[in-house]
């Protein structure tokens, strides 16, 4: 019974092991068959997998030769299997190929030894896959041949090299480009070859190197003969167990390096020209500013003088043509600097309002002396301080209005100035300027913005020009960040308009549209024959704080006056346009102080144009202040505040508003004193001569040098300073009179720089050399004034003019 029972057990044991070995067989991945003498007796999954046998059970049994397709090498491969399978003579690693049925072709390798298998002598054999690797190799012999055959045939030399910089292997080309035999080269090392090699700062840079990550440099390596090269080297590190190593690629780059020597030398050259054109430029602008300068400016005085009319005619014919003149000059330089990508913008702080109020003044005047009405709005939303270019926004502003002036006839002129769009850092304006001219045919607008381009040829003729006007708008405005564009119909006027991005100043905007609280609850009435017009006034007061009320002709206006007053609640202020319809503003004023119920009514007067004496005529009637149209909102401002406080008294001698040319000149002399710099007689007699209308007392000097001398003998308070003099020009002047070592008398003596040139870079120089502002010629002579004035009332800003 126990003998039983052990029997059980070992049966049981012998089971388990059986049942555990063939598990083993079928996890293994190589094939395992057994033979007797070629016949197939056992196989695993893995051995069925490889053969491509689809039923074991068909084969088992049979010849191995009979359903394997071996595909022998020859003769001995072909005896060396089939004497080791059919006679069990062992052997090791057999590689043969088989034809697959589900591919063309595998290969094995097989390995037999003797065993036993059912108490019978067998044979073991192991078949292993190596299909994958065998195509591996095969590939990478493919590449290594190819790579082989590119690197012999490459045109840049190749070394492989150790840390200590012998040089373990090379390519063909080494040898071709260094002119050593490859025994010859295999004996030398780096420092042979680099002639900047120094074995410590190279053995450093090798050391610090990170496989895969290549480093480029450059340097010059030797030749045989001696003779050098400039060299391009990128470096590898490749590392191999514990051995490292260094792969170099080395092109020659002198034929490079000549192309950009070759490249420099034109870029030089190409500089040279082109300050040299800049120099002619600029020398071309001073030698026509200079004299048009004196045209200009002495015209205008002389027509402050007393003329018959045709005197008055042809001095304006001249003074036109010397404008249409210098219009054309100043186009060709911007297109000149445009087309030679020189136009850069001068990003500064300015006041946004006070300069489109000052930018309008000119394009009244024109508009004044063809009886055109020009009007400006600019929208109490639109902020006051922002960052930008004013001298060139200026420029797009004045274009567009001269434009307008020049192809209307008859009616008027209306700028709009209007918040688009506004973020965090930004704010974009909208600019519009819309006339009742000739229009512009639609098939013509798409072109108006090219160079050279006018809507007809006709009005080239009839209304001059360069046709480069628009197209430099245009490209001032994209350079801003906005946008230009026209809506027009032909016979009915047109809008041109455009936007600007401006940058944002840090600032609370208060006070500027609030009125004291003692006058921002009068009742004012507005009274103008212009709708425009009179809307504009209305938009003003009321965002002031003023109760306002519109009439469009002054018989409205004198029954609204009578009636309110007869209620008890009559208007403190009336504001008058001069031209309506039926009874003037001068009739509706005496009207008004004559009548005993409206006496005590503040009246102020808007004129289109004004004339000598206009003002104190104005005054004897009874009205208490005097404007001349376009009306800008500060003076507006200002004037109601004084009439209203009571505080105006005799400043209407002189109009709060636009100076204008046919005024008085003969004012109080100022005490301030002026030292004019200027080499060209002509120019220092206009400036004297203007000087002298606006009260100063004034010197001139002909040079720096003269004008040093001067502000050793005498303190002046403004310095007029010409920049190109001979002797000494006006910034070297400058820079002595900023020395705190000269023996000038004030070393902080506004200098205001009075100059011919207009090229980029001549404002900020003049900034930079320690000078105050700048003002281009031909000298405008309203401009002159406020500048000056702007200093001596201690409000100067450097602003651009």
């Amino acid at each position: 019974m126990a003998e039983t029972k052990i029997v059980e057990k070992l049966r049981k044991r012998i089971q388990d092991i059986e049942l555990f070995n063939e598990a083993i067989i079928d996890l293994i991945p190589d094939g395992l068959c057994i033979l007797d003498k070629g016949v197939l007796c056992f196989a695993n999954s893995s051995f069925q997998k490889i053969m491509g046998i689809s039923n074991m059970d068909e084969v088992i049994g049979k010849s191995i030769f009979d359903f394997v397709p071996f595909v022998l090498a020859g003769e001995e491969g072909e005896r060396n299997l089939i004497n080791g399978i059919k006679k069990n003579i062992p052997f090791k690693n057999l590689e043969v190929s088989i034809n697959h049925p589900d591919e063309k072709l595998r290969f094995v390798r097989l390995s037999t030894a003797k065993t036993r298998y059912n108490d019978k002598a067998a044979f073991l054999c192991v078949v292993r896959d190596i299909t994958d690797k065998k195509r591996n190799d095969e590939m990478l012999r493919k590449n290594e041949i190819r790579l082989q055959y590119f690197l012999e045939h490459s045109k840049d030399t190749l070394f492989i090299h150790d840390f200590e910089g012998n040089i373990l292997d090379f390519n063909q080309y080494a040898c071709e480009s260094l002119g050593y035999s490859r025994k010859e080269l295999a004996c030398l090392s780096i420092k042979d070859i680099d002639i900047d090699f120094e074995p410590g700062s190279h053995l450093e840079k090798w050391e610090q190197m990170v496989p895969g990550v290549p480093i480029t440099f450059e340097g010059i390596h030797k030749r045989k003969d001696g003779s050098t090269f400039p060299v391009e080297v990128k470096l590898s590190l490749y590392e191999s167990g514990n051995n490292r190593f260094l792969l170099g690629m080395v092109r020659d780059i002198s034929t490079r390096k000549q192309a950009e020597n070759s490249l420099k030398e034109a870029i030089q050259a190409a500089d040279e020209a082109n300050k040299s054109k800049s120099e002619f430029l600029a020398n071309m602008s001073h030698e026509i500013r200079t004299p048009m300068n004196g045209v200009i400016g002495m015209t205008g005085l002389l027509l402050d003088t007393a003329l018959n009319d045709q005197q008055k005619e042809y001095l304006q014919t001249i003074r036109r043509s010397a404008d249409s003149l210098l219009s054309i000059i100043n186009d060709i330089l911007d297109f000149s600097k445009i087309e030679a990508g020189k136009m850069d913008l001068e990003i500064m702080g300015f006041n946004l309002r006070s300069a489109m109020q000052e930018v309008v003044e000119l394009p009244a005047l024109n508009a004044q002396e063809k009886g055109l009405e020009l009007t400006y709005d600019i929208h109490h939303e639109v902020p006051s301080l922002v960052n930008g270019d004013p001298g060139r926004l200026r420029q797009v502003i004045i274009n567009l209005t001269n434009n307008a002036v020049k192809f209307t006839e008859k009616g008027c002129i209306h700028v709009d100035i209007a918040l688009e769009e506004m973020s965090e850092s930004n704010v974009t304006i909208k600019f519009s300027v819309t006339d009742t001219g000739i229009g512009i045919a639609d098939y013509d607008i798409n072109k108006l913005f090219k160079s050279f381009y006018q809507a007809d040829a006709s009005t080239t003729r009839k209304y001059e020009g360069t046709g480069l006007g628009l197209s430099i708008s245009k490209k001032l405005v994209e350079m801003m960040g906005g946008k230009i564009g026209v809506k027009s119909e032909l016979g009915k006027g047109s809008t041109f308009w455009f936007t600007v991005v401006f940058g944002k100043q840090a600032y609370v905007d208060e006070g500027e549209h609030v009125m004291p609280v003692e006058i921002s609850d009068k009742r004012v009435l507005v009274v103008d024959g212009s709708l425009t017009n009179m809307k504009i006034l209305e938009g003003y007061l009321s965002a002031w704080g003023f109760n306002c009320d519109t009439a469009q002709s002054a018989e409205v206006a004198l029954k609204l006056l009578n009636a309110v007053a007869g209620v008890g609640a009559p208007f403190d202020l009336v504001i008058t346009d001069m031209q309506m319809p039926g009874m003037n503003g001068a009739e509706l004023g005496h009207a008004i102080k004559a009548s005993p119920v409206l006496s005590d009514t503040m009246l102020i007067m808007l004129a289109s144009k004004g004339n000598a004496g206009d003002a104190s005529y104005m005054k004897r009637i009874g009205f208490n202040g005097y404007l001349t149209k376009p009306v800008k909102p500060s003076q507006l401002r200002d004037c109601i505040e004084a009439v209203l406080s009571n505080t105006c008294h005799d400043k209407q001698e002189r109009p709060h508003l636009i100076p204008l040319p046919c005024h008085s000149t003969k004012e109080k002399v100022k005490k301030d004193k002026i030292l004019l710099v200027e080499d060209n007689v002509i120019n220092q007699k206009l400036a004297l001569h203007l000087l002298e209308k606006f009260g100063y007392m004034a010197n001139a000097v002909a040079n720096g040098k003269e004008a040093v001398k001067a502000l050793e003998m005498i303190d002046y308070d403004i310095v007029l300073m010409d920049i190109q003099m001979p002797v000494m020009d006006g910034y070297e002047a400058t820079r002595i009179i900023r020395d705190p070592n000269s023996s000038v008398l004030n070393h902080d003596v506004t200098i205001i720089a009075l100059t011919a040139y207009a090229m980029k870079g001549d404002r900020d120089k003049c900034l930079e050399i320690g000078m105050n502002d700048y003002l281009s010629k031909p000298i405008d002579s309203e401009r002159l004034f406020a500048i000056i004035e702007r200093y001596i009332n201690g409000e100067g800003n450097g602003a651009i003019h």
